[in-house]
């Protein structure tokens, strides 16, 4: 089905105003549907829609970012890669030090292993709270919904079977 123009401009127009609630601190959608006379699956929608062009564009941002870093780190190595040649110990420590920049910035470096632990190196304490569902939008308890049939499905996987008598 062909979307008019119209649509189209009527589409975009929302979605600013989405947005521009959003960023004002709104973050249910069912407030944001009634701010804008609309049903909270449009809102849901428009969601989807921005948190994918949100995406992108941090995504081009960080590209672009790493790539002026990389052109200035290339820039400073040739600056400096002729007195590194020739045996100064500052200027080959500057060049170890950018080219281990440039590595990270790349990515080529080595995720760094960490560990999560409670306090003295133990469990991480868990402390269960009641949860008010009645607060939640419909988008938020088929969230919660779908991550305890998670927790629940992983749990049957990692049982052992029950012994037959």
């Amino acid at each position: 089905m062909t979307v008019s123009a119209a649509k189209q401009q009527e589409i975009i127009e929302r979605r600013m105003k989405v947005s521009a609630l959003r960023l004002s601190g709104f973050r249910r959608q069912d407030k944001i549907a009634e701010e804008l006379k609309v049903s909270k699956a449009t809102i849901h929608r428009d969601f989807l829609a921005l948190d994918l062009i949100y995406k992108e564009r941090a995504a081009s941002d960080i590209a672009i970012a790493k790539g002026i870093d990389l052109e200035r780190i290339d820039e400073l190595i040739f600056a400096i890669w002729t007195r590194a040649k020739g045996g100064s110990l500052p200027a080959i420590e500057e060049i170890r030090q950018l080219l281990a920049t440039r590595a990270k910035l790349m990515g080529l470096d080595a995720p760094k292993r960490q560990w999560l632990s409670g306090p003295h190196d133990g469990p991480i304490p868990i402390q269960e709270e009641d949860i008010d569902l009645s607060t939640f939008t419909e988008e938020e308890l088929r969230q919660f919904h779908d991550a305890i049939g998670a927790i629940i499905t992983a749990q049957e996987i990692t049982q052992e079977p029950a012994a037959n008598p």
